[in-house]
């Protein structure tokens, strides 16, 4: 569990640093919305894989 939260940790820093290179580049609101919302789903999903990898280890 703690390589995998390692590992994720690592996934959401340079996931960040390419967001805020992005950010800069980016000119129209509609498209900053839209990273935005594609980072949410990011969040979201990389949430539902340490529950599963937390669920699994329980199971064990």
């Amino acid at each position: 569990m703690e390589n995998l939260l390692k590992e994720l940790a690592e996934l959401l820093e340079r996931v960040q640093s390419i967001n805020e290179f992005l950010l800069k580049d980016i000119a129209t609101e509609q498209a900053r919305g839209y990273l935005h919302a594609q980072n949410c789903v990011l969040v979201a999903d990389l949430i539902d894989i340490v529950k599963t990898h937390k669920d699994e280890q329980c199971q064990k």
